[in-house]
């Protein structure tokens, strides 16, 4: 049982999780910036993997590309889209929590990612493949789902590698 304000992710919340992720194509990127010592936040695009874990294409020269090889810790804000109408604050929105790793291009994996990716985000065909960006995957340990007022639920690692029963959004 999860604490105050917390419920247990029941499968409505899983399922509206998993289709947040699912149809998830940009997010806002948070990370450490060690100088400051405050978080810097940054608009990132982003989809689903084909392992289920969120991956992030981004460039080298981007000052939160810098701050995430210096400190791996991230988390990433995403909500429905298209975005509904109406108060933001009643709308669903989810929070990851974990660590982020660069995948590295010369692997067998490498072009399959690409192509998915480009599929889903077809004008990045235009800087996907200069040498200055590269994959990120964000190895998530918790994410926080308000689905609205009353309704906020917090996820495990464990929670969130759970297929929800009823769903198949077909991700892959």
């Amino acid at each position: 049982m999860r604490s105050l304000p917390f419920h247990d992710p029941d499968e409505p919340a899983q399922n509206l999780l998993r289709g947040m992720l699912s149809d998830m194509r940009h997010a806002v990127l948070a990370v450490n910036d060690p100088e400051t010592g405050s978080p810097y936040l940054a608009r990132v695009a982003a989809q689903l993997g084909a392992d289920g874990m969120p991956l992030l294409l981004i460039s080298d020269m981007a000052t939160h590309t810098r701050l995430l090889a210096r400190d791996p810790r991230a988390s990433l804000l995403i909500a429905p889209r298209p975005q509904p109408r109406g108060d933001a604050m009643t709308q669903p929105r989810a929070s990851l929590q974990g660590r982020a790793t660069r995948l590295p291009r010369n692997t067998p994996d490498h072009q399959a990612r690409l192509d998915r990716w480009l599929a889903a985000h077809p004008k990045s065909t235009v800087y996907a493949s200069l040498p200055d960006f590269a994959f990120w995957q964000m190895h998530s340990e918790s994410c926080t789902l308000n689905a609205g007022f009353g309704k906020a639920f917090r996820f495990t690692r464990a929670d969130m590698q759970k297929p929800p029963a009823a769903m198949d959004r077909g991700s892959d």
